[in-house]
């Protein structure tokens, strides 16, 4: 991240707010680190402040004081220094991603510029845009106040790595990934019974006290030996899921949040309307458009979710839903209201998204191999005829020349010929009197193309 002077990236605000959504690239949730709480809060509080629209990171310029409140930071230390021991140790951090062929060692911060007194201003590692910017699949979300309250940094990774697999609610696990994915050196957790007191069941009791899932594991065992952990995920029904981000002022130096805008397009629709919004309703089937249940659902998920995930529920919903395809679900009732909204809290939508971008890609990998093949048959048909017209050159000019010539070069083309064919000389034969007429046409182009070179080398 260059200075913003130079690049003109404006300075953003960065006023840390729970209820944010955090998301990441799932290579990013599945690549390897290992970060102590207070880093961990730091990174996912930058995160939660990127927007879908982004397409650089920018200076998140944050006031030392609030920043150290959310982390929570004792007050009666020198916060200034101990957070600057933070984000220095941040910077030291290393997170490993697997790629197809070999891994990626990157640092989440570039810099951290201490130059306005009471703030601090941090840029993101440039190499994390893939991972973190323009996400449109293959990423996980999730609401920041589920985690920012946890106790063990490991908790928060666990969290992270269940959600990427909320959808499946299951997931199998190597143990061997599990601690390759929390950065555990080699003699941490050598024994799976220290693993499973101080890393899952703290995990499982944080994440079902604080968070909108919970799951249970099962071990799955060689002889004695523990190898794998199969994870039930289920949603956590204790959590009010109607949590709403909470909508700052960028120039309010408060400590207290204002109060949330209603979004009151729902019910009137003004002209001045965002035509992304105008676009999802629309996706609605007409008769229910007016359902206060479908609008109040639609309002709580758009604040608390997104755009995207509300819309990708819809389409999901349309296409599964008995009221709006009759036996799209046989043996379920057409209840177009009820099976919307289960979608939307499960996020149904979700991995019909993701096979239907699969399948897309698959089809574009298809024909683009397609068109290759094409683009291949054509090239070699044009070689084959430019061939065929130089070999016929050689032929017209081989025809002009003294006898005497011709049959040195036919002598040289039977030479060339086959074993076989100079064994069995039958002049008789259309096949090897065509395979004497191809040698000799050979011999003739590489004499003219010799001739060629040697004309162009001397002038």
């Amino acid at each position: 991240m260059s200075d913003e002077g130079n690049h003109g990236l404006f300075l953003q605000e960065l006023q840390p707010a729970k209820n944010l959504p955090v998301v990441k690239a799932n290579k990013l949730i599945e690549s390897s680190y290992k970060l102590s709480l207070q880093e961990q809060r730091i990174v996912l509080c930058l995160i939660s402040k990127i927007r879908i629209v982004d397409r650089d990171f920018q200076w998140y310029k944050v006031r030392i004081s609030k920043l150290a409140k959310f982390l929570g930071i004792d007050k009666n230390k020198n916060i200034s220094k101990e957070l600057r021991e933070n984000i220095r140790a941040l910077m030291r951090k290393i997170i490993t991603i697997k790629g197809h062929e070999k891994d990626m060692d990157l640092h989440w911060i570039d810099a951290a510029d201490y130059g306005v007194k009471g703030y601090v201003k941090i840029s993101v590692h440039q190499k994390l845009k893939p991972y973190l910017l323009g996400l449109k699949s293959h990423f996980t979300r999730y609401c920041l106040k589920y985690v920012i309250d946890f106790k063990s940094s490991y908790s928060i990774r666990l969290y992270e790595i269940l959600k990427r697999f909320e959808h499946n609610g299951e997931a199998t696990l190597e143990l061997e990934t599990i601690k390759h994915m929390l950065g555990f050196e080699e003699n941490e957790y050598t024994l799976y019974a220290d693993l499973k007191k101080w890393v899952l069941l703290v995990a499982q009791r944080e994440i079902s006290e604080k968070t909108d899932i919970s799951f249970t594991f099962e071990e799955i065992r060689e002889w004695k030996k523990v190898l794998a952990l199969h994870f039930i995920i289920k949603p956590n029904e204790k959590q009010d899921l109607a949590s709403f981000v909470e909508f700052q002022s960028e120039t309010n130096d408060s400590e207290e949040a204002q109060e949330p805008p209603e979004l009151d397009f729902f019910e009137a629709l003004p002209d001045d309307t965002p035509e992304n919004i105008k676009e999802m309703l629309n996706k609605i089937p007409g008769k229910y458009r007016e359902s206060k249940a479908i609008l109040a659902s639609l309002k709580k998920y758009l604040k608390e979710k997104g755009l995207d995930y509300v819309e990708r529920n819809i389409v999901y919903a349309n296409k599964k839903s008995n009221a709006v395809n009759p036996l799209a679900n046989p043996g379920k009732e057409a209840n177009y209201i009820s099976y919307l909204n289960k979608s939307l809290q499960r996020d149904w939508g979700l991995p019909h998204q993701e096979n239907q971008q699969v399948k897309e890609e698959d089809e574009k990998m298809v024909k683009e191999a397609r068109e290759a093949d094409e683009r291949k048959k054509r090239a070699e048909a044009e070689a084959r005829k430019c061939d065929e017209m130089l070999l016929d050159q050689a032929k017209a000019h081989y025809e002009t020349l003294p006898a005497e010539t011709q049959r040195e070069i036919e002598t040289a083309a039977l030479a060339a010929m086959p074993e076989e064919l100079r064994k069995n000389v039958d002049e008789r034969k259309p096949f090897w009197k065509k395979n004497l007429d191809l040698a000799i046409k050979k011999i003739v182009l590489g004499r003219l193309t010799k001739e060629a070179i040697n004309r162009e080398t001397k002038g």
